[in-house]
């Protein structure tokens, strides 16, 4: 009955951790997307031109 019981807890436990980490997921048209005023990456966006259209820093 005791090893019962904690599996059940067990299994409480980790369900709304396992729906969590589900997510909502990625769009890849926003990765191709130009950045206007955020680099997600080092080399700015994910083709790594470096390339900021800002024009002063």
């Amino acid at each position: 009955m005791r090893r019962l019981l904690l599996v059940l807890f067990a299994v409480l436990l980790a369900s709304p951790s396992a729906a969590l980490a589900q997510g909502g997921g990625l769009d890849p048209a926003s990765l191709l997307a130009p950045l206007e005023n955020s680099w997600p990456t080092y080399s700015g966006d994910y083709s790594g031109r470096r390339y900021s259209m800002l024009t002063q820093v």
